[in-house]
């Protein structure tokens, strides 16, 4: 009984290493007019009282006109956002963008709580440099008159800022204006 025991936290602790590793959080696809970068769901700290989760896709088009960073967020709340008046990336608690657009996927009733799926839209140079900030990141919605603040951990932080350095070597987008 005692090597039952000894196996399962070995596996668990195999298991906990595989999640930490960010190659493995990260899809990078080549299509006709482009590469698309894409980092797997990620679970988001959200106040007030919320949970939640978010992915990263950074779709480099040949013309920057055409490229786009995304935020695809699903949050369990007691409430549903019917739509979303603004978004703003923060690093440390300062605002470095605003979303240009924001799309609803759908809000579902669960229980008691409401599913809220949302994607926002930023410039693609932004969207990276924030990505890439050594300093803590988040985001906020606003919707009817509340707050909602996005909090990524310091484990989900790593992952996101290691991933977006492979985007910036590759595309070049955090030089951009």
């Amino acid at each position: 009984m005692g090597y039952f025991f000894f196996a399962l936290i070995l596996l668990g602790s195999a298991l906990e290493l595989c999640a930490q590793k960010p190659e493995k959080m990260f899809i990078r696809r080549s299509h006709e007019e482009g590469t698309m970068y894409f980092i797997r769901p990620q679970k988001m700290g959200i106040s007030p009282k919320a949970k939640g989760e978010a992915d990263f896709t950074l779709d480099r088009r040949d013309t920057v006109a055409k490229s786009h960073f995304t935020i695809t967020w699903t949050m369990l709340s007691r409430e549903p956002l019917r739509n979303l008046d603004s978004a703003v990336l923060l690093i440390s608690d300062q605002r470095v963008a605003r979303s240009a657009q924001w799309e609803r996927y759908y809000v579902d009733p669960k229980g008691k709580n409401w599913t809220n799926r949302y994607a926002l839209r930023f410039e693609p140079s932004e969207g990276l440099r924030w990505m890439l900030a050594e300093e803590p990141i988040g985001w906020v919605i606003y919707s009817g008159g509340k707050a909602w603040r996005f909090s990524p951990g310091s484990k989900e932080q790593f992952i996101i800022r290691t991933l977006a350095q492979v985007m910036a070597i590759e595309t070049d987008l955090d030089e951009q204006p």
